[in-house]
C-alpha cells in the first residue's frame, strides 16, 4: 500500500544557538535519503509519496515547501556557460512584449551592460519567464514610467501606464517571450562575474546610471524576497524525484562542494527564515 510521509522543520529563531543552521538542512537530505535507498517498513512501492514543510519563518509564507524552494534556488544555478548576450536580448524581448515597449529607449542592452552584473540579469531573466505576478510587479511598479508609454510627439508622459492607445501594452495576463510567444519552463541560472564594458556610444550619463541601479536592484531585491515556495498540491512528490532534488545539494565525492551549496542554499532562505513563531503557532 503506497506511503505518504510528512517531514516538518521548526525552522523559527528556536533553531538559532542550537547547532547552526545548517542541521536542519543536512537532516533533510539523509531522511530523503534513507527513505528512498533504504525504506522503512512503511516505504514498500515506488507509488510512495514525500513532502517537507518549513514553519515558523520571518514572513509570508510563513510554512513553506522545503523541496520545491531548494530545486527552485538550484535551477537559478544551472549553465555556467550559457551566453549572457542571449539571455540579456530575451530578458529585453520578454519585457518590451509585457508591457514594457519602450525599454530600450531607457536602457539598451548595452547600457545594462555598463552597471548590472551578470547574475543580477540572469536571476531577474528567471523570474520574469516563469512568475506572471512578479512580471507585473516588476513592470508596472518598479520599472521607470518611460518604459511603458509616451505620448503622439515621441516624449514620456506620466498616468498612462499600459494604455493600449498610447503603445502603453497593457498586461493581459499571459507572460510573453522573446518573439511575442508564451514563455514557458523552469529554466533558470545564478552565475556571478560582472558583464563587459559596452561600446562608447552607449556610455551612461549619471542620472541614467542611478536610474538603471535603482530599478535593477529593487527587482532583484524582490526576487529573493519571494524566494520560499508556498506549500501546495505540488509539494507531495515521489520519494524519489524528492532524492534527485537533495542530491543536488549533497555529494558523496566531494565533501567541501556539498558543503559549499548548503552554505549558498542557506544565505539566500536564511533571511526569510528563522522568525519569531515557533512552529506550534505558525502551523
Amino acid at each position: 500500500m503506497p506511503a505518504l510521509v510528512a517531514i516538518v522543520f521548526d525552522l523559527s529563531c528556536s533553531w538559532i544557538g542550537h547547532g547552526g543552521p545548517e542541521r536542519w538542512l543536512v537532516a533533510l537530505c539523509d531522511t530523503i535519503k534513507k527513505l528512498s535507498y533504504q525504506p522503512a517498513p512503511y516505504i514498500t512501492t515506488s507509488k510512495d509519496k514525500v513532502f517537507a514543510i518549513g514553519c515558523g519563518c520571518k514572513r509570508e509564507p510563513y510554512n513553506f515547501d522545503i523541496l520545491r524552494t531548494i530545486r527552485h534556488l538550484q535551477d537559478m544555478e544551472l549553465n555556467d556557460g550559457d551566453d549572457v548576450d542571449a539571455i540579456l536580448c530575451e530578458t529585453m524581448d520578454i519585457l518590451q512584449n509585457n508591457g514594457a515597449p519602450y525599454v530600450r529607449d531607457w536602457a539598451n542592452e548595452n547600457r545594462l551592460k555598463n552597471v548590472v552584473e551578470a547574475k543580477d540579469i540572469k536571476v531577474l531573466w528567471y523570474k520574469l519567464k516563469t512568475d506572471e505576478d512578479f512580471m507585473k510587479t516588476f513592470v508596472y511598479d518598479i520599472l521607470p514610467e518611460e518604459c511603458r508609454s509616451r505620448n503622439d510627439s515621441g516624449t514620456f508622459v506620466a498616468n498612462t501606464v499600459g494604455s493600449s492607445a498610447n503603445g502603453g501594452g497593457a498586461f493581459d495576463g499571459t507572460i510573453r517571450g522573446a518573439q511575442g510567444g508564451v514563455a514557458v519552463g523552469w529554466m533558470g541560472l545564478f552565475i556571478g562575474g560582472p558583464i563587459a564594458a559596452a561600446d562608447a556610444s552607449d556610455r551612461l550619463d549619471h542620472k541614467t546610471y542611478k536610474s538603471i541601479m535603482k530599478t535593477m536592484r529593487k527587482g532583484t531585491d524582490l526576487v529573493w524576497s519571494r524566494i520560499l515556495v508556498p506549500v501546495g498540491p505540488e509539494s507531495v512528490m515521489n520519494v524519489h524525484d524528492a532524492r534527485s532534488v537533495v542530491n543536488g545539494c549533497t555529494s558523496r565525492v566531494n565533501t567541501t562542494q556539498a558543503e559549499r551549496k548548503m552554505q549558498r542554499l542557506l544565505k539566500k532562505m536564511k533571511p526569510l527564515i528563522y522568525g519569531p513563531r515557533r512552529m506550534v503557532s505558525a502551523l
